[in-house]
């Protein structure tokens, strides 16, 4: 007798288990080829969180 296909197996729950992805691949991430580059564009740098002018916090005596 040939297993049922179709609506009926669907509904059984029959048929053979999904493949897992292997070890090495990350789960629902398309592989992307190297060299690229991110997708988006990188935020550029905002320099540094104080400039030169001000400084943090006055030097407090010793």
């Amino acid at each position: 007798m040939r297993p049922p296909r179709g609506a009926q197996a669907r509904r059984a729950g029959a048929g053979r288990p999904k493949r897992p992805p292997p070890d090495d691949e990350p789960l629902k991430r398309p592989r992307r080829p190297l060299g690229l580059g991110p997708k988006l564009p990188l935020a550029r740098d905002p320099g540094p969180l104080f400039p030169d002018d001000e400084p943090p916090m006055p030097d407090l005596p010793p």
